[in-house]
């Protein structure tokens, strides 16, 4: 059976998004086998073209042409990478927008990777020899709010760490985005970027809408908005070149350690923004609590969240200075 023969009814719709990916799979499968001389395509259009007919086949039937097209522009523009959409992402497309069914489930966050008890820090701690305070929730959040504020550079690292490409406010270097230096204060101490490279916004998701021209949430901070001109001189650290910012939204109920983090900076400073960097210098993103005690100790960070402890590096000169000369030592 062709996709083209398929034909959508409501009763149908569920087995229909589970039935397309092995379907497509089945005529796959029919495809005479090319002789061993085929020339390969060489035509990219011949393919793009095909994949979009392959969508176009793939929506219900009973959709008026018009908006099947309509359909089509509008994953165009949500994948302007790849110009077409898998049967299965039309069949989904379909039953959500077309047959307004509703969602079985929306990604509100990437919080999926290990998760380090206070215990399991403390012992970290003590192999390393480091000073520490152990304090309240909210003595944690209200110093550490306070250092930003002072234009400390803080390694923030709790809860679940975050997947994918971007730190989310787990694994996070976070700092002051009032400070229009504080791009090149981070490069030249921490990060070490090239100079057009820009560093991002975490934001209250109830106050995107404040400072940005775009009020759609954008959880994972991937999407670039453009920020409203009179906020730009309030947040010069997360402000591009061309006036965008590449945000990511916190909602409270979906990370809460960290939505109440900048709800303190806001009340310490009236911006409801904290400029939010990977925590690494030259390695990937640390993911244990010593690769972050680690990470803390031989660059020119100021001070250390990590579960309840707060670590400050002018209580930790001497085992700095080790971790540093050991590095040095070793390149």
């Amino acid at each position: 059976m062709l996709l083209s023969e398929v034909r959508v009814s409501n009763k149908k719709m569920t087995r229909l998004v589970l039935a397309f990916a092995a379907m497509a799979a089945l005529v796959a499968a029919q495809d005479p086998p090319k002789p061993a001389d085929a020339k390969p395509a060489d035509n990219k259009k011949v393919a793009k073209d095909q994949q979009e007919a392959d969508l176009i086949n793939s929506l219900p039937k009973e959709t008026d042409p018009a908006k099947r097209l309509q359909t089509l522009d509008k994953w165009k523009q949500a994948y302007p990478e790849t110009a077409f959409a898998t049967e299965r992402e039309a069949a989904y497309l379909a039953t959500y927008q077309e047959l307004k069914k509703p969602r079985q489930f929306q990604m509100r966050h990437v919080y999926y990777g290990p998760e380090y008890s206070d215990a399991a820090i403390l012992r970290d701690l003590e192999v390393a020899g480091c000073t520490y305070h152990k304090l309240s929730e909210k003595d944690l959040i209200a110093r550490t709010a306070d250092a930003i504020a002072d234009g400390r550079i803080v390694g923030w690292f709790q809860g679940r760490m975050e997947f994918g490409p971007r730190a989310l406010g787990n694994r996070s270097i976070l700092a002051d985005p009032r400070r229009k230096d504080m791009k090149d204060i981070l490069n030249s101490r921490i990060k070490y970027r090239e100079p057009f490279r820009p560093f991002c916004p975490s934001i209250l998701a109830e106050r995107a809408g404040d400072y940005f021209e775009t009020n759609y949430p954008s959880p994972f901070m991937v999407m670039a908005y453009k920020i409203k001109p009179q906020q730009r001189e309030k947040i010069p650290a997360v402000t591009h070149g061309d006036g965008t910012g590449r945000l990511q939204t916190v909602e409270r109920d979906v990370n809460e350690r960290y939505w109440n983090l900048i709800h303190k900076f806001e009340e310490v400073t009236g911006v409801p923004v904290l400029l939010n960097t990977s925590f690494n210098e030259n390695e990937p993103i640390v993911q244990t609590p010593a690769q972050a005690i680690d990470c803390f100790l031989r660059t020119q960070m100021d001070v250390l969240s990590i579960g309840s402890f707060l670590l400050r590096k002018d209580e930790n000169l001497a085992s700095s200075e080790n971790r540093v000369a050991f590095a040095e030592s070793q390149t």
